[in-house]
């Protein structure tokens, strides 16, 4: 059962990403009154159904929210905003004194440096020069044939695409390796 404190860290969150993402400032502010609306509070909101919310002082969809996250433990709009948040900057925003606000301007400062902004890019361009360098090393000691070559490309390829983990790609790999 959730308690109104978990309640209320999810509306904290939410609003902390709006801030971060540039959304609309006043729908930020409504999900931080919401917080407080919820903080005040002294009974438990889990238990209680939409209407018994709405005259608590919650509005009519953030009511329907407050349902949907006692349901599933989140809700469709913080899902979306995490979708599109780096892991990173999620981290950063659990730094005490750092909100979206901050962690925006933060995260906007260190986009523009070259080195940072490729980091924040993922490891698969990294991963696939390292398959491409250990390659060339490899060439010299063994032999140059179809299944080789055809190996190489195909982890070169699954490497820089990045809908497969970088993991599971040399786990492939070295299995095959094994039994080939």
């Amino acid at each position: 059962m959730l308690t109104n404190d978990n309640i209320s860290d999810i509306f904290k969150l939410t609003a902390s990403l709006m801030d971060l993402h540039g959304e609309n400032p006043f729908k930020a502010k409504s999900y931080s009154s919401v917080v407080y609306q919820i903080d005040k509070s002294e009974v438990n909101l889990s238990e209680k159904p939409k209407n018994e919310l709405i005259s608590l002082g919650i509005s009519d969809g953030m009511a329907s929210k407050v349902i949907e996250i006692v349901q599933t433990g989140t809700f469709a709009e913080l899902q979306q905003l995490l979708d599109k948040t780096p892991k990173g900057v999620l981290e950063m925003l659990s730094v005490k004194g750092l909100g979206g606000k901050k962690v925006k301007t933060l995260w906007d400062e260190l986009k523009k440096y070259r080195a940072i902004k490729a980091s924040l890019e993922g490891i698969n361009s990294v991963s696939a020069g390292l398959v491409l360098a250990v390659a060339f090393f490899l060439f010299d000691t063994i032999s140059l044939n179809y299944l080789n070559g055809f190996v190489m490309l195909g982890t070169f390829i699954a490497l820089m695409s990045e809908k497969i983990s970088p993991t599971i790609i040399i786990i492939i790999g070295l299995s095959l390796g094994y039994f080939i």
